[in-house]
């Protein structure tokens, strides 16, 4: 799992990372949509990269 992990973070553009990592910090009404948000983007990984 670490590993695949690994992979698609590299794949990934790095301007969206930060984008990413900024919106997680702030209130816990942010950070539940950033999760959501994570979560929306791993699937969105998964059809782009199928496993």
């Amino acid at each position: 799992m670490p590993q695949e992990k690994a992979k698609s973070k590299a794949v990934i553009n790095p301007e969206l990372v930060s984008q990413l990592l900024i919106r997680t910090r702030g209130s816990k009404k942010t950070n539940k949509i950033s999760i959501q948000h994570k979560q929306g983007t791993k699937e969105a990984l998964r059809g782009l990269f199928p496993t």
